[in-house]
């Protein structure tokens, strides 16, 4: 008697991973706008096109790849759970496909989420607040060297808490590790009235400004969210300090790109005065890109 025809089972042969995907019935890929995933089926015994023709296909089918009646295409276009399902004789098989994708919130108001890392402690306005805080900082100004007056330097900082929201749903039970929150900075920053010239402020590009490790919550929590946390502050000249900053961020799995850009920009300004409450003149968080200045505020500030 010959063998029966018979399903063997189902596998991705294009453009999806388990790489850090749970489950050996899961595979994953990123949202792409033209690009299609391709499950294979192989039958027994001869494993051959007369064979592959009397698969029955359920579930999410995709379509049809010419001449391998034993494959089926499945589009990146949209994120969402594929469920896909074949039988013959008797035998049947399944495979889940999770595209992946990302949406990046910055939150800039209300207190940090619970998900999210802590401020660092006794730093700044010491609090979980977002959004523009000051504060009294541990520096002093020289009012009058010559009589010894000093006065106490306000702070300033724009914190935030960006939130990426994975998707498809449930994604956090199937995908947990090698996701990446990811951040630039492009900044001019004059000190009493002369430009600094460091990495991240003497060139006009893009630089990397990603948080460290213990700013960010890379694993996905029970709402598919993952976060990171900045709090750009500012430092203090003799008379001036001013700071303009544009920020974009993105998420990334396995080190390639899933999520659109999300902007923001913190911009702030101090002039030394023996009123402290008036020393922080700008103290400004926002979502989206702000035009940077190309001149400083105070060229010559001689507040006192």
């Amino acid at each position: 008697m010959a063998p029966a025809t018979r399903l063997v089972g189902l596998r991705v042969v294009e453009n999806a991973t388990q790489k850090n995907v749970t489950g050996p019935k899961n595979w994953a890929a990123l949202k792409r706008e033209k690009l299609y995933v391709v499950i294979e089926a192989t039958t027994a015994p001869q494993n051959a096109i007369d064979e592959w023709k009397q698969i029955n296909w359920s579930g999410d089918k995709g379509d049809t790849v010419e001449g391998k009646p034993n494959r089926r295409k499945l589009s990146l276009r949209v994120s969402r759970t594929h469920h896909v399902q074949a039988e013959l004789g008797g035998v049947s098989d399944t495979l889940d496909l999770w595209v992946l994708w990302a949406t990046v919130e910055i939150m800039i108001k209300d207190l940090r989420p619970k998900g999210a890392a802590p401020f660092d402690r006794n730093t700044r306005d010491n609090s979980d607040k977002l959004g523009e805080v000051t504060y009294k900082s541990l520096s002093s100004s020289v009012i009058d060297e010559a009589a010894g007056v000093f006065v106490e330097n306000m702070g300033a900082s724009g914190k935030v808490a960006p939130v990426a929201t994975l998707s498809p749903k449930g994604v956090a039970k199937v995908v947990q590790a090698g996701w990446a929150f990811k951040r630039e900075v492009m900044s001019r920053i004059w000190i009493d009235g002369h430009k600094l010239e460091d990495k991240k402020t003497g060139t006009p590009t893009w630089v990397d400004d990603t948080s460290g490790p213990a700013y960010q919550r890379l694993i996905p929590d029970d709402l598919d969210k993952i976060y990171d946390l900045d709090a750009p502050d500012l430092r203090w000249g003799q008379s001036s300090y001013e700071t303009y900053n544009n920020f974009r961020q993105w998420i990334e799995w396995n080190g390639e790109r899933c999520s659109d850009n999300a902007l923001w920009s913190w911009q702030a300004r101090w002039l030394v005065n023996r009123d402290i409450s008036k020393q922080i003149t700008l103290n400004d968080v926002r979502k989206g890109n702000i035009t940077l200045r190309d001149k400083p505020y105070y060229p010559h500030a001689k507040s006192r």
